[in-house]
């Protein structure tokens, strides 16, 4: 039971905001009233303490961004933040939602100094396809952190074999697969089939971009691997007395 600002700890003080630079806040939700006297508007609450859970949305001037603490500047110009009891001081603490690290300040406020931090948006990607870990997703995700991928059917497969992820990095979102970029590509859910190399003939020769595969080839696929849709190999066989050879095209349906 929350009982007021003099008996508990569980109280909010107000953002630190320079009204002068436009910065404001406006609150979301609460369950109990500010607690304080005087006059609310729609945006200004800075004479009031707030209950644990209550909720903010905290937006900096133009220019601006969210400064957390003083080592903490967030490339963020606007935010949600929820009332919490901080365990460690015995008082409240606003936290940021959206991130998956708990990250909070006493008295969030607005600078102008540059962000000491990298984050990203969530990734858009089309659900019906491809998804990502359920215990990871967020609003924002800090740099370095990464997503693992897979098909949202569990009949379709990424290619190439491997792990498929995104990367949070200064210039975004990097997809990558077993940790090395992929480039300006986007993963793409391809449905699974069951054909594979190892079901050619052995009487046949085939190649795949030049490579002759029954020699090995460094660039084509595992023999017992999957193939997807559309995959083409170059199929041929020689016929030694007549120096004849036949060749055609196998194509994965």
């Amino acid at each position: 039971m929350l009982w007021g600002k003099e008996l508990n700890p569980q109280w909010c003080d107000p953002p630190l905001l320079n009204d002068t630079f436009g910065d404001r806040f406006s609150v979301r939700n609460s369950f109990i009233n500010p607690n304080s006297k005087g006059q609310l508007n729609q945006y200004v609450y800075s004479n009031f303490q707030y209950a644990t859970e209550a909720l903010i949305e905290m937006r900096c001037g133009d220019g601006r961004r969210l400064k957390l603490n003083d080592s903490v500047v967030h490339p963020l110009q606007a935010a949600y933040l929820r009332c919490t009891l901080s365990t460690l001081a015995l008082r409240g603490e606003w936290a940021l939602i959206g991130m998956l690290d708990y990250m909070a300040s006493f008295m969030p406020s607005c600078t102008s100094e540059a962000a000491t931090l990298v984050i990203c948006d969530i990734p858009q990607l089309n659900p019906n396809e491809i998804l990502i870990d359920e215990a990871k997703k967020a609003r924002f995700y800090k740099h370095n952190e990464t997503l693992a991928l897979r098909c949202a059917r569990k009949d379709d497969r990424l290619l190439p074999n491997g792990n498929h992820t995104l990367r949070c990095d200064n210039s975004g979102w990097v997809y990558e697969v077993n940790r090395q970029a992929v480039g300006d590509k986007s993963p793409v859910c391809v449905a699974h089939s069951r054909c594979t190399l190892k079901q050619i003939p052995n009487y046949l020769l085939y190649s795949f971009n030049g490579s002759i595969c029954n020699n090995s080839g460094e660039r084509c696929p595992s023999i017992d691997e999957a193939l997807p849709v559309g995959f083409m190999v170059r199929v041929y066989f020689i016929y030694f007395k007549n120096n004849f050879v036949l060749y055609g095209y196998l194509v994965v349906f």
